[in-house]
């Protein structure tokens, strides 16, 4: 019986022009215990048609959910944490990719210590041409090794600072106890999270219990003009979404 934790990776797949490499990056991790769950809220047949070709050969159970109708990124976030079965859990943004070590670095930490409900990995910054670009604020580390922060000392920062300078969910690890919890009430009818809805989850979580941030570049975010964070329903709602941050920050 393997004695590793089963994580979910879990791809909230909309846009089928990177999502080929975000589940190549998945399905190429050297953690032991893994499945990668792919939520389809497309309107084509492009994304189903990359798994069914890795499926075939997949080295770890991948699932394939073809979502009854267009969710939104909100839904379509729901409906893959429904379907994940793992203690632990990975969200993979459809243009993102993890390095293969990404997994097993941080489901170690979330074994090795019960205090830590959140652990972060750093991440690089490319273009939609592989191209890296130069660091920035939001991708800088913020020690100079692998560390443990008291969650209430990182929203001390946050209540002056709310800029997410942890990174997006591609770069965390999650107990799935925990999200099951905390992301339905997040993003309920009427006050649903959507432009900062990971900096608000991550402020839940460390109401709760301490982050791990660990020094090691572990993933890739995309930085492009189709980037859901840069579109302008996502922009017009950050105002409002930052005055709800703020009273939890509170």
């Amino acid at each position: 019986m393997n004695s590793d934790p089963l994580v979910s990776i879990v791809i909230p797949a909309f846009n089928p022009r990177f999502f080929q490499r975000a589940l190549q990056s998945a399905l190429g991790q050297s953690h032991a215990n893994l499945e990668v769950v792919v939520c389809d809220d497309s309107a084509g047949v492009d994304i189903q048609k990359v798994v069914e070709a890795f499926a075939k050969n997949s080295p770890v159970p991948l699932r394939y959910v073809r979502n009854p109708r267009h969710l939104g990124f909100v839904g379509n976030l729901l409906g893959c944490l429904s379907h994940a079965q793992g203690e632990y859990i990975k969200f993979l943004c459809d243009d993102d990719q993890l390095f293969s070590h990404s997994i097993a670095m941080q489901a170690e930490q979330l074994t090795a210590y019960a205090d830590v409900n959140l652990v972060i990995g750093q991440r690089l910054f490319w273009d939609a041409d592989d191209v890296q670009l130069p660091p920035r604020l939001e991708n800088t580390a913020l020690a100079p090794t692998s560390a443990i922060f008291k969650g209430v000392d990182l929203l001390a920062i946050f209540e002056n600072f709310p800029l997410n300078f942890l990174g997006g969910l591609s770069s965390s690890l999650l107990r799935r106890a925990d999200v099951v919890e905390m992301l339905p009430a997040l993003t309920q009818t009427g006050h649903c999270f959507t432009a900062l809805l990971d900096l608000a989850l991550y402020v839940c979580l460390m109401r709760r219990g301490n982050v791990m941030v660990l020094n090691n570049v572990l993933s890739v975010e995309r930085l492009h003009p189709e980037r859901l964070s840069r579109q302008q329903s996502m922009r017009d709602v950050s105002g409002v979404e930052r005055d709800w941050l703020g009273q939890i920050l509170k």
